[in-house]
């Protein structure tokens, strides 16, 4: 299955680059540039039809940014995924329920073939559930809900015993109903609608007339690619998708020195072998070719040893990486300023002479990036995203007083700024922040909750890799630049 995500960025990866920028705000093209006798617009990156609608949110100075999908139809949010027999794109509903299908979970037959699903959420008529294949390259289908079963039913372990079970009190189980009809989600396709230099920008078009960015290729590799860092420290359009494999040696190794990256990939034989970006001001990421399979990984510990890891995910395959391929022919990207809105910028990268893809927020007057987000009123305020957050669990003292914030960088430059998780509202997700205070290298602790007692204070390990800091002063909230989110 491949989801098309929306929210910060439109589905491409963007590396922070070092350079400067340049401002295009030129209200008459304000996007990139498109088909010959025509351009693209920001409006049209995210583009609502006759059902399919944006949520979007927007603030007085003119910003629209995008937030999420939803179906007028069915009244749900919704996100494009690659689904059905057809392989088509479908906006589909979700929070749904996974029926098994084969492996571990709930079944309605002595010999667990029938997935079933236990839920303690109430199950609508209108809901449905997703069926999917344990196999590779099978895309999900999805069926109504079917009859509640009221007797007992079946559960298979992981080791694929199959024993009887009754229903637990306060849960519900139902056999899936008829697989939906033709229709019932919204369905798009992929079509290209920009070419410059190495580079095609293709789009999603759904059959009511919504419309989204969908990805890049590299017409050189037939590959989709992802605008990030490369190793030769500029923006590249770097492999990406289902021809490539990722890693760092951080997360997984093929040596016992937890050196050299394994490369891990879900489905299929990956053409190219990728590294993560170790930071924004270090060197970028290397591109590989991808190399033999690997059975045995290793991994850093909490201690910071490095030892053989004992099980993979059964769906994951590793590989080591190949011969290295030069950063240099990789298509370059130029970040810049596609449009100010206020003290916001909405900032992209180019490449070629017409290709602009808008790809983030930039808050001038804190000089950092930005995303909308609920402030502990529930207003949305566009707060500084930085590489330094704080849980609001790990603290500087033993009596759990004092917060600290990490980063799961080293050796760069670290934000001015911390996004902290407020705590204080248990039942919204929030967020405060704050000015980053001195880097931090004593004992950390962390407050946990046992059971229903008050939270204790204990000490923990350091994260391999992270670097912990103190919080600085508050920015209030309302400094912050107010938007308004509604659904088209």
């Amino acid at each position: 299955m491949r989801c098309i995500y929306t929210g910060l960025v439109l589905a491409v990866l963007w590396g922070t680059g070092c350079g400067g920028t340049k401002d295009s705000d030129d209200d008459n093209n304000p996007g990139p540039g498109g088909e010959p006798g025509g351009t693209i617009n920001l409006a049209d990156f995210y583009k609502s039809g006759s059902r399919i609608k944006a949520q979007v949110t927007t603030t007085t100075d003119g910003l629209r940014w995008p937030d999420e999908w939803h179906d007028s139809k069915l009244k749900k949010p919704c996100t494009w995924e690659t689904a059905g027999a057809d392989g088509a794109l479908y906006c589909v509903p979700g929070g749904m329920e996974y029926i098994p299908n084969g492996g571990s979970g709930y079944y309605f037959d002595a010999s667990c073939t029938e997935g079933i699903v236990v839920t303690s959420e109430p199950v609508a008529a209108t809901d449905f559930f997703v069926k999917r294949s344990t196999g590779c390259g099978v895309n999900p289908r999805y069926h109504t809900v079917g009859a509640e079963i009221t007797t007992s039913v079946y559960a298979k372990s992981s080791s694929g015993t199959c024993s009887s079970i009754p229903v637990s009190t306060g849960f519900k189980a139902y056999r899936p109903g008829p697989e939906v009809a033709a229709g019932t989600f919204v369905r798009a396709t992929v079509k290209q609608k920009q070419t410059d230099k190495g580079v095609t920008v293709h789009f999603m078009e759904g059959e009511d007339g919504s419309a989204q960015f969908h990805h890049v290729q590299d017409t050189a590799r037939n590959t989709e690619c992802a605008i990030q860092k490369a190793s030769d420290n500029k923006l590249r359009c770097l492999p990406s998708g289902a021809t490539t494999a990722s890693g760092n040696a951080a997360i997984a190794s093929v040596n016992s020195t937890c050196t050299e990256p394994a490369f891990y990939s879900t489905c299929g034989t990956p053409e190219f072998a990728v590294t993560f970006e170790q930071d924004r001001c270090g060197p970028g990421a290397k591109v590989y070719a991808t190399g033999a399979k690997v059975t045995q990984i290793y991994g850093t510990t909490g201690t910071g040893s490095c030892q053989a890891h004992p099980q993979t995910p059964p769906n994951f395959t590793y590989y080591r990486a190949g011969a290295e391929i030069a950063a240099a022919s990789f298509v370059e990207a130029k970040e810049l300023d596609i449009k100010t809105f206020g003290r916001l910028k909405v900032r992209g990268a180019g490449m070629g002479d017409k290709v602009q893809i808008p790809m983030m927020l930039h808050d001038t007057q804190l000089n950092t990036p930005c995303a909308f987000m609920k402030d502990s009123a529930g207003a949305k305020r566009c707060f500084p995203t930085s590489s330094i957050f704080s849980t609001g669990t790990l603290f500087a003292d033993d009596a759990c007083k004092n917060p600290v914030g990490l980063a799961n960088t080293t050796t760069c430059t670290p934000d001015r700024y911390v996004l902290a998780n407020d705590v204080s509202n248990p039942s919204d997700t929030t967020y405060r922040a704050y000015n980053v205070g001195q880097q931090f290298n004593g004992t950390v602790y962390v407050s946990m909750v046992f059971g229903t007692g008050a939270p204790r204070c204990m000490q923990t390990e350091r994260i391999p890799g992270s670097t912990y800091y103190t919080l600085g002063s508050e920015i209030a909230a309302a400094s912050l630049v107010l938007g308004t989110t509604k659904v088209e």
